[in-house]
């Protein structure tokens, strides 16, 4: 079977010509591949380039010099599909708080309640495991109790951590800052 789109052929592309490859994968895909096909002189589709690429010992080359010929364009167009991905992260978020708000006027608690409850259920989950297990435990071993680590409940956070965040809205936080290159090197 043939290759069906540019995405596919993204990553082999994208091992001579790291900024082509991206923009392969993207919304410009087409637009660039017609532009990688003319470069390695093949018809401009994935199948074409995809063979040209195995078959072509100079293609790593035509391509590499392609992106450095084209920086500024593909620079450019990098950044709209950066900002296109960061536009429609912000959409899918605005609808999420029209869903909030319209949940938030229904009187049924069974609507407008599933929300608080996760919410004091995470409250009530921090509580016990940052004030009150800690405390109970001092407690008991202050008091002469003989008891082995294991008495008191421990409470897995992990599992819990990314339902919080995704509530208090942190989540897609860390997505932007990757996709503005924000993230530090230990990451």
């Amino acid at each position: 079977g043939g290759i069906m789109n540019w995405k596919d052929i993204a990553p082999f592309v994208g091992d001579a010509a790291p900024i082509i490859g991206g923009l392969l994968g993207g919304p410009a895909g087409a637009a660039v591949g017609s532009l990688v096909a003319n470069a390695l002189g093949t018809g401009a589709t994935p199948d074409a380039v995809s063979q040209a690429l195995k078959t072509d010992p100079a293609a790593a080359v035509k391509l590499a010099t392609l992106q450095e010929e084209q920086a500024v364009a593909f620079k450019q167009m990098t950044l709209q599909q950066a900002t296109a991905e960061i536009q429609a992260q912000a959409q899918m978020s605005t609808a999420q708080i029209a869903v909030n708000q319209t949940e938030a006027t229904k009187n049924s608690l069974f609507v407008a309640g599933w929300r608080p409850f996760i919410g004091w259920s995470c409250g009530a989950a921090f509580c016990y495991a940052f004030i009150l297990q800690p405390f109970m435990q001092f407690g008991l071993v202050a008091a002469g109790v003989k008891m082995d680590a294991s008495a008191l409940p421990i409470l897995n956070l992990a599992d819990m951590m990314p339902v919080l965040l995704g509530m208090l809205g942190l989540g897609g936080m860390r997505t932007f800052e990757k996709v503005k290159g924000a993230s530090n090197a230990a990451d």
